[in-house]
Parts: structure tokens; sequence; C-alpha cells
């Protein structure tokens, strides 16, 4: 049922009191006010459960709630303490519903030989105290059965049960489990959605509600973050632990590089216009450089390798092939008067050239 409950003795034996015949003979029915349970979906078979509630054999305080489930765990009857003016302490007055054979898709109480489970919950302690008691039967029997007897539902009768609940307080927190660290990549500027698993066993009720702070799929930013878990069983017992969830960015940033370069020189070195390089970054991208040579490219072919750079340090590279290509020849100047003019026995002197070369510069020696 999801609630706090320590599971109790408790044994069921059958009274006839004067105080019980009255109540039967009056028909009274107790007016149920309960706040832990439901009330019970009432049917056109019932019986009457009547006697006394002891808490280690004391009569339970006004307000102790009384419950009867089916062996489905649905609620079929309910009873308050209190309830009944005039009545010794610790009394109660329980209708009990069976199922209703006309509404075969609804389980609405007990049938026939089924094993009810009582529960006695004390408000003033936060205990439920749990024992499956008696096995009803469709045999008649009287207002007043013999101990031990079975009621009927078909007969509508009373039967006289006291309870007796023995136990101590339970004082033991659930216990939590799936407190590990996580580390987690950064999938955003605003770090990642983490989601994660934090149960709770009590050793009473079970599996208990967890809530964290943050919750699991919560938008985690980037560095280490405290998780605080908790747990509350129905006593009131609180757990409480914690995690770290760490988000952390060691993806690089993805480059792409500008296209290669191909020209022709223009000197030693040659200027050349390599274009820009682009990056991406699931953080962001800090900055984006490159090594391409400050004062011009060599003939030849260079490679540039494009660095970018995110807040983390995380470094991404991609290269750029520049080819630089001599092809173009010296120039050669000559000197003197072109053409030259020599008159008849005249000597011919050279007056030589000079050559020059947009890669080698001054080859004048060379011719």
């Amino acid at each position: 049922m999801g609630s706090k409950h320590a599971v109790r003795k408790l044994w069921g034996r059958g009274i006839a009191t004067l105080w019980t015949l009255v109540f039967l003979l009056a028909g009274a029915a107790s007016s149920v006010e309960a706040g832990r349970y439901t009330s019970p979906t009432p049917t056109p078979s019932s019986m009457t459960l009547v006697g006394f509630v002891t808490i280690n054999e004391q009569p339970a305080p006004v307000g102790t709630e009384v419950a009867a489930f089916d062996p489905d765990g649905v609620l079929c009857g309910l009873a308050v303490v209190g309830d009944l003016e005039g009545a010794p302490p610790g009394a109660y007055l329980m209708q009990v519903y069976g199922d209703d054979s006309t509404t075969s898709d609804v389980d609405e109480g007990a049938e026939a030989n089924d094993s009810l489970t009582f529960q006695v919950y004390d408000p003033t302690s936060g205990i439920v105290y749990e024992h499956a008691a008696l096995s009803f039967s469709w045999a008649g029997f009287s207002a007043e059965p013999p101990l031990g007897q079975p009621p009927s539902f078909a007969d509508r009768g009373a039967f006289g049960l006291n309870i007796d609940a023995v136990g101590e307080a339970d004082t033991d927190p659930p216990a939590l489990s799936g407190l590990q660290d996580l580390v987690a990549e950064a999938t955003s500027p605003s770090g990642a959605v983490v989601t994660f698993t934090v149960t709770a066993t009590d050793a009473v009720d079970g599996d208990v509600g967890v809530t964290c702070t943050p919750a699991s799929g919560s938008t985690f930013p980037l560095g280490a973050t405290t998780v605080t878990c908790a747990a509350t069983d129905a006593a009131g017992n609180r757990a409480e632990g914690s995690f770290t969830v760490t988000v952390r960015d060691t993806t690089p940033p993805a480059v792409t590089p500008p296209g290669d370069v191909s020209v022709s020189a223009t000197g030693p070195l040659t200027p050349v216009s390599i274009g820009t390089a682009t990056a991406t970054d699931a953080v962001g991208v800090v900055s984006i450089t490159n090594d391409a040579p400050a004062g011009g490219f060599p003939v030849g072919t260079t490679v540039v390798t494009w660095t970018a750079r995110d807040a983390a340090g995380n470094e991404g590279t991609a290269t750029q092939k520049v080819t630089v290509t001599d092809d173009r020849g010296p120039v050669l100047t000559l000197l003197g008067a072109n053409p030259m003019e020599l008159t008849v026995g005249q000597a011919y002197v050279e007056p030589g050239a000079t050559a020059t070369d947009n890669v080698d510069g001054d080859l004048t020696g060379a011719i």
C-alpha cells in the first residue's frame, strides 16, 4: 500500500459481552472518519465485527484506526476507536463488506474463505500493526458464535473480535541505495542532463519514495554539484544521503580548415591569402589560431595547422596545404645599345647583360 507499517503480532478471540450484544441487537454502526485509510466500498454482503483494541496491553487511544483488507489488498472494513458513544476505552465496531457478485470486473471486498489482514494504526506513534487473522466462510453462525467459529457474510451476522497489538515504535530510518558519484560529459554551455536512480528500502514499509534535489533528469552545470536525497517512512524516520554529479568538458572542438591553396611565387616569400577556419564545440569555442608564416610562404608546400581551443583548454586541430610554385623564368636584360652599330674594322666589345628572378634574385653571375 506504500505506507509505513510495522509487522506486529495480532490475535483474535471471540467475545460475548453485554456491551457487544447491546450494539449488535441495536444494529449500531460506527461513523468512520479515519485519516490514514479511505472508506471501503459498501456492498449487499456484509458482516459486523465488534470488540476491543489494545496496544501493548493498554486500551487503544481514541483515533486509533482498525482496517481489514482482503488478500488482494482491497480495504473491506474500517473503524475508528472512540466513534462509539458511551463505549468503554478501546472499543470499535466495524462493518466488513464482501465482494459484490454482480460486478465481476470490480473487487470491492472479501470472498468466501478469504483470510483477511487486519491493521491497527496508532496515530500517536505512527505505528501500523499488521496480522492476517481470520479465514471467513459462508457457513451460518449465530450473533454469539462459539469461539473460533468462522463468521458468514451471507447471514450478515456479527462476530466478536478483540485485537491485541503488540510491538515497539519503529525508530529505524529507511536505507538509501544508489548514492554513487557520477561523471557526465557536457553537451551544451549549460552543462548536461543527468539521470540517476536512488531507491530506499525500509525494514517495515518495504519500498519508500525518495526525493532528490536536484532531481534526476535535471540539467547539471559544468563542475561538481551535490545531490541530496531523502526518504521518510510512515513513522517519520528520515534518511538522508548525498552524492556528487560532475559535469566536465573533455571533448575538443571540431575544426574545419579552409581549402588548400596553390599560387605562383612572387618572391622568395610569397604572401598568400589562406582564408579562415571554423570550429564547433558543445560548450563553446574560445579561439582559433594558425601557424602560417608571418612573412609569406616559401616555394614548395607548407602545411598550416589550425587550432581551436575551448574554455576547458581542449584543443582541436586540422591542417591546410599552401603550395607556392616557381613557374616564371629569370628576366635577362642586355646592356649597351641594341642594335649596336660598328664601323668596318672596329673591334666588338660585349657590353654584357644582367639577369634577375622573382625567387632567386640576381642571377647575373650565372650568365
